[in-house]
């Protein structure tokens, strides 16, 4: 019969897994897309972002489905916006798809 101390600790370690999934999944589809030279002027680099952040939030959870879209905002603001590889404000067009994804509900 497992205790309330053994199944916190599963849960725990369960945690860890989802989080590294999310950052993972993220992670690869971002890289993917920066391999692929996708211009900063194509909202395609958004669109392949959805599927990863659809896949974390429905088998993570909340919690690891915001860390997936934090690294997704940082990776599309650094890779995918003009100006490139700067955290600068981006310009109008960047700007409309980085709101329109973030505000895009999860299917």
């Amino acid at each position: 019969m497992p205790t309330r101390g053994s199944l916190l600790l599963k849960q725990s370690d369960r945690a860890w897994i989802q989080y590294g999934i999310a950052a993972a999944a993220t992670l690869a589809v971002l890289a993917t897309a920066h391999f692929l030279k996708i211009p900063a002027s194509s909202p395609l680099s958004y669109v392949l972002l959805f599927p990863a952040i659809a896949f974390v939030s429905w088998y993570c959870g909340v919690g690891p489905s915001v860390l997936a879209l934090a690294f997704a905002v940082a990776g599309l603001r650094y890779w995918f916006a003009t100006p490139l590889y700067s955290f600068r404000a981006p310009g109008v067009t960047q700007s409309v798809c980085l709101v329109s994804f973030l505000l895009h509900p999860v299917p």
